[in-house]
């Protein structure tokens, strides 16, 4: 049920975004088929739990460690993940809150929200619900 909502929520929003914005997408053939990413992560690096963090700084020499926060808060910012879609021809993606305070960290609702907000309509939000509470 759920991948059918999901195929279904897709197929909707490549209708909608295509009819306004031609010039996206990739090349089938002679069509040009638009194209979305539903699944997207944001965050900061300071949502993260200092395991993730140091998992993250496994492959980045000692020296350049401290780049670590700048660079994650610039990779998962709202104008990075666009340019990105936008450099592989996407339209947009699904962007997911986020509540794994032990793993990965945090993404809470309202910030994904914000960052919907200054999308100009090209992210489309996945809440999260906390179960544990």
């Amino acid at each position: 049920m759920q991948k059918l909502f999901l195929g279904l929520l897709a197929t909707a929003l490549v209708g909608t975004v295509w009819a306004e914005e031609p010039y996206r997408g990739i090349n089938v053939g002679e069509r040009n088929v638009a194209v979305i990413d539903l699944h997207l992560h944001t965050g900061e690096w300071d949502m993260m739990p200092p395991g993730f963090h140091e998992r993250l700084a496994e492959n980045v020499p000692t020296g350049f460690k401290w780049t670590m926060g700048p660079v994650s808060d610039w990779m998962l910012g709202t104008d990075n993940l666009l340019g990105q879609l936008e450099d592989a021809g996407i339209y947009g993606g699904g962007l997911f809150a986020l509540y794994s305070p032990h793993t990965t960290g945090l993404a809470p609702n309202q910030f994904v929200a914000e960052q919907i907000a200054e999308s100009g309509g090209r992210l489309w939000g996945f809440a999260s619900i906390r179960w544990d509470d």
